[in-house]
């Protein structure tokens, strides 16, 4: 019991320190996006959803008394806000965002009204731990809204791979540590995201960065000189 307690307690700090790398990583996207003056085809969405699952995984954490995901949640909720914020800055219609993010923040509100409010702490705990799921799968899914851009590019430019990367990471780590802790909440959409992320990573494989969608060079002098011997 002592050693599972360690294994337990040792998972979940490397899974939380993983975390916060992951919410770190955000930073490659924005400043790719601050680079070039404009959001472009690169959404904001990711980040958005990830404001809204850190903020309702922290109250999950904070129900269930559990320290690690707290403190990773915590600063989650805090920097995915920061990256959208950027992002409203730069995105071409930021009516559009505007509201998402009010709409994202009253649904949010009443989702944990609903969940939460006159209940026992256990069924708030269980109603709470479901919502969590849908959420973090759509977040760890959000990257896929651009795949019919990237079969049609064959490239996978607007694919976020730091974070698609790290999300692996991150729920890999997660749904072992659900399993130590038989947490059936954090096994499920960890387990989920694990393997969504794996089919996310593969699109690199099947359709680099540098694929179709690299704009032509001009010919250098001794390409155009050889061409002029052909002529």
């Amino acid at each position: 019991m002592a050693d599972a307690g360690i294994l337990t307690n040792l998972l979940g700090t490397t899974a939380t320190v993983t975390t916060i790398g992951q919410f770190l990583s955000g930073m490659f996207t924005v400043q790719k996006v601050q680079r070039q003056g404009t959001a472009g085809d690169i959404s904001p969405f990711p980040f958005l959803m990830g404001t809204v699952g850190c903020a309702l995984w922290l109250v999950y954490g904070q129900l269930k008394d559990d320290n690690m995901i707290i403190y990773c949640n915590v600063i989650g909720t805090l920097l995915n806000a920061l990256y959208v914020l950027i992002f409203l800055r730069y995105v071409t219609n930021k009516g559009d965002l505007l509201r998402q993010i009010i709409m994202s923040c009253v649904i949010m509100t009443v989702t944990l009204a609903l969940a939460v409010l006159n209940v026992s702490t256990s069924e708030a705990t269980e109603n709470l731990g479901r919502i969590c799921i849908l959420i973090t799968l759509i977040c760890c899914g959000s990257p896929m809204i651009a795949l019919k851009h990237v079969i049609r590019t064959k490239s996978t430019e607007t694919l976020p791979f730091p974070l698609i990367l790290s999300m692996f990471l991150v729920c890999s780590q997660w749904w072992l540590y659900g399993i130590l802790t038989a947490d059936v909440y954090m096994q499920i959409p960890n387990l989920l995201g694990t393997l969504l992320s794996l089919i996310q990573l593969a699109l690199f494989a099947v359709y680099p960065t540098n694929s179709l969608t690299s704009p032509s060079r001009p010919p250098s002098s001794a390409e155009h000189k050889y061409d002029l011997l052909k002529s």
